[in-house]
């Protein structure tokens, strides 16, 4: 009974975990760094990046935005959504 039990905590974290994960495809979570340091990060990991911002004038300064949602990757493309405030 006890390892009934235990099997079905277990079970019920791993669900709990998983519920509204985004699944990153092998590439590094980027959400919530400085936009030049994830693009190093998911370059040096070897995917590049397509950036999509809430900007008038677009990404000007890379450093003054932030990574806010990080997609699925589409192969090794990651779209990445930025802002200055998220």
């Amino acid at each position: 009974m006890r390892r009934l039990m235990t099997v079905g905590a277990l079970v019920a974290a791993l669900m709990v975990a998983a519920c509204g994960s985004t699944d990153l495809g092998g590439a590094p979570n980027v959400k919530g760094l400085a936009l030049p340091e994830a693009k190093q990060q998911l370059k040096t990991a070897g995917f590049s990046t397509s950036v999509k911002d809430d900007s008038l004038f677009g990404v000007v300064i890379e450093s003054h935005f932030t990574v806010c949602k990080q997609g699925t990757p589409n192969g090794k493309l990651v779209p990445l959504d930025v802002s200055k405030q998220c």
